[in-house]
Order: structure tokens, then sequence, then C-alpha cells
């Protein structure tokens, strides 16, 4: 079932002031619903974009739903992002949501992704203030350094919103 991941790109998404972006970012989907694994995928989520924030110096306008008691698929939060810190915000998101060979998995230092999975967060969209979205996934089969660069261009203005 891969339910995040199309709301993911269905995800209506605040477009945000002048030096700022909306990153909407989708969760683990869990094998039935109701389920105990839906509140723990979310609760993961919500601790590693607070860990992103944390590790990146971001500002934070809104935290929309991320810390909610209902375990949504898609949150949004919208942040401040400067020139000074858009490439160290595309190097931490391009490991959470890169799915590395077998051997090497993903050792976050925060909380760690669902067993099933090798990989932190399943996808995330992100809106610039000229509406221009780009959206990457684990399933795109990026390795790290092209979603740091992807990411990191696009903020910049210099990457088309599609990949």
């Amino acid at each position: 079932m891969n339910i995040p991941l199309e709301r993911l790109r269905d995800f209506p998404q605040t477009v945000p002031g002048p030096g700022h972006i909306s990153l909407a970012v989708a969760r683990h989907q869990a094998s039935s619903w109701p389920s105990s694994e839906v509140n723990a995928y979310a609760e993961h989520r919500a601790a590693l974009l607070h860990q992103l924030v944390d590790e990146s110096g971001v500002a934070v306008d809104s935290w929309g739903e991320t810390d909610a008691a209902y375990p949504r698929e898609v949150v949004e939060i919208v942040l401040g992002l400067g020139p000074t810190v858009i490439a160290t915000f595309g190097v931490i998101l391009a490991a959470l949501i890169s799915r590395p060979r077998k051997a090497e998995p993903v050792q976050p230092t925060g909380p760690k992704p669902p067993p099933d999975t090798n990989v932190a967060l399943p996808g995330l969209a992100v809106l610039r203030p000229d509406g221009a979205r780009l959206s990457i996934t684990y399933r795109d089969g990026l390795k790290p350094a092209e979603i740091n660069g992807l990411l990191t261009g696009f903020l910049a203005g210099t990457v088309p919103d599609e990949i």
C-alpha cells in the first residue's frame, strides 16, 4: 500500500512567503489500519523533522500537524531558509530519503526507521515562494549526492521542478 506517497503528490501545500519554503513530508505506510505502527511512524517522522531543524539551524514559521495526536499521512512545515543554510539542509534531507545499498543501511543519529525499510523518510515535496515544487521519494532511486544536488539547486532556483 503506497498511500502516503500518493498523497504527497496531491498534498495542497501552502505557498510560502519570500525567503521561506514549504516542506511536505510523507510517513511510512503501515501494513494495516488501524495500527500502532501508524502512530509509531508518525512519531518517527516528527522526531526526524525536529532533528532536521536542530541540525540545520533553519527557522520554523509553522510546524503544521507535525506533532498532532492524529497520525497524518503527510505533514507540512514552513521554514525560513537563507542562502547560508541551503547546502546543509540539502545534505541532511538527502541522507533521510536516500535508499542506500543493503550493505550500508541508513543509521541516522536520531530515531530509527521502521524495521521493514532502510530509509528514514519515504518522500518529501518542497514548494518555493514562486510556486515551483520539487517532489522526491526513495523510489526515485537517487543517491544522496544526487538528491542533495537537486535540492540545493532547486532551493537556489537553478534546477527545474521536475526530476
